[in-house]
């Protein structure tokens, strides 16, 4: 069995771009980039106390996390959505981390 691997981006909003216009942006990215993906299982979207975001993913595997960061920078609709993201590389933003699911448990499991 793969393991499957969560993917957190952290992110800030980019100067003039509004939190309806990230989630439109978001929708599209899903539907037209994300969905097409393989190995593609779950995403949330989340605004954390402080006004930051977090984007989690569930991928398959980490190599399905891997190729998709890697198409993406061919998608004209995750550039739609990257467009609404802070890029600062000296702060690093946006943070994209992955973590190796150990268990998981809920509805859809």
């Amino acid at each position: 069995m793969k393991q499957q691997v969560l993917e957190l981006v952290s992110f800030k909003l980019a100067p003039g771009s509004s939190e309806a216009e990230m989630l439109a942006a978001s929708g599209i990215c899903q539907s037209e980039f994300l969905q097409k993906q393989e190995g593609f299982l779950l995403r949330l979207t989340a605004r954390r106390d402080d006004g930051s975001y977090v984007d989690v993913v569930l991928w398959e595997s980490q190599a399905h996390a891997d190729a998709a960061l890697e198409h993406s920078q061919s998608s004209s609709a995750a550039g739609q959505f990257l467009a609404h993201i802070l890029m600062d590389t000296e702060n690093a933003e946006p943070k994209i981390e992955h973590c190796a699911v150990l268990r998981r448990a809920g509805h859809e499991a």
